[in-house]
């Protein structure tokens, strides 16, 4: 058996399907040609770098930032994931039903966040929001209003840039998911100041926008399904007088080797919130003398993910062991920690190359 502290770390990295919102969807307003879609002038204003995301995403970037400086102008520079599809356009003014509510609803690729208020949904990818906290800047110029997903966040209003980041500070502790939710006429110039001030507080970055609908954008909820023979609260007692055989710690780590590319692969497979958010699985496999495995089942499941827990179980099962020497039945128990896919985190602004 190998020792519970020989656990098996495996980053994953995930992409979700986007809701659609064509319900509630104006279209774009027509976009100025330009030979970089993504590239604007200073004084562009945020209306208009919404109305190209259809046009630009969903896409990849591996910049990991949101806003990049591109001469005299600016570049966005993040991974794009429309939380809705088609984007509707950013009316002036949507910002006060922020300023109105108590709270708000975030709506990303990871699902839905919160539980009373307007929607905002992101438009780069990010992370999912540890422990469902989102807090939402939104920007009317050189002031901001704040809002959470949960009751006791961050919230306050008509605040300077100094005055936001101070009362951020604490979300600092708990790693929360900021969202610069810009009204339809602040420039570019203004945003790049903001996430600039923002940067200083290490913490995952978003753009994002108030939908105005009526609908309830919130995903229904489905019963967990998956097969009982992929769980187990142990592997099954053996016979008292079948033959018991033996494998050394260095044989059992050695076969154990391509478990941490197979569970990459189900993550790949499973792209869902609970994957990304990481977690821990003990697994438990029965090792026949032949050294195939005769059943594998997971005991202890901290992820909650039926697709990826199934997947996991396959890949032991397809593990290729030693024969047991005595021959004989061998029970291995190992743990498998899934770190949380940060690989959709995103300062605000692009550091710039070195010379």
């Amino acid at each position: 058996m190998i020792p519970a502290n020989a656990a098996i770390t495996v980053c994953v990295s995930s992409t979700l399907a986007a809701l659609s919102l064509s319900a509630c969807a104006h279209g774009p307003p027509a976009q100025p040609a330009s030979a970089n879609p993504a590239s604007f002038t200073a004084d562009s204003s945020f209306r208009t770098l919404a109305s190209r995301i259809d046009a630009l995403g969903p896409r990849a970037s591996s910049r990991g930032c949101l806003l990049a400086r591109s001469g005299a102008g600016y570049e966005l520079a993040a991974d794009l994931a429309p939380a809705v599809s088609p984007l509707p356009a950013v009316e002036p003014g949507s910002l006060r039903a922020l300023r109105d509510a108590d709270s708000f609803r975030l709506v990303s690729r990871w699902g839905t966040d919160g539980e009373h208020g307007p929607y905002v949904g992101t438009f780069t990818h990010h992370p999912p929001p540890s422990n469902h906290l989102a807090v939402v800047i939104a920007l009317s110029g050189e002031r901001a209003t704040l809002r959470s997903t949960i009751a006791d966040g961050p919230s306050d209003v008509d605040l300077d840039r100094a005055r936001v980041v101070e009362r951020l500070e604490g979300a600092r502790a708990v790693h929360a998911l900021l969202v610069v939710a810009p009204d339809a006429t602040v420039t570019i110039e203004v945003l790049a100041e903001w996430l600039t001030a923002l940067d200083s507080l290490d913490l995952p970055m978003a753009l994002g926008m108030v939908l105005e609908t009526d609908r309830d954008l919130a995903p229904p909820h489905e019963s967990p399904g998956g097969h009982d023979t992929d769980r187990c609260e142990a592997l099954p007692t053996l016979d008292v007088d079948g033959p018991i055989g033996a494998l050394t710690p260095a044989a059992i780590r050695d076969a154990l080797g391509p478990m941490r590319d197979s569970v990459a692969h189900c993550g790949r497979l499973a792209p869902t919130r609970a994957v990304a958010s990481g977690g821990r699985l003990r697994v438990g496999v029965r090792i026949a003398a032949e050294g195939h495995a005769a059943t594998a089942c997971v005991t202890d499941d901290g992820i909650g993910d039926d697709a990826f827990r199934i997947c996991v179980v396959e890949a032991a099962r397809a593990l290729a062991w030693p024969a047991p020497a005595p021959a004989g039945f061998v029970d291995v128990y190992f743990p498998l920690v899934v770190a949380p896919d940060l690989s959709a985190s995103h300062r605000g602004m692009c550091r710039a190359p070195r010379s």
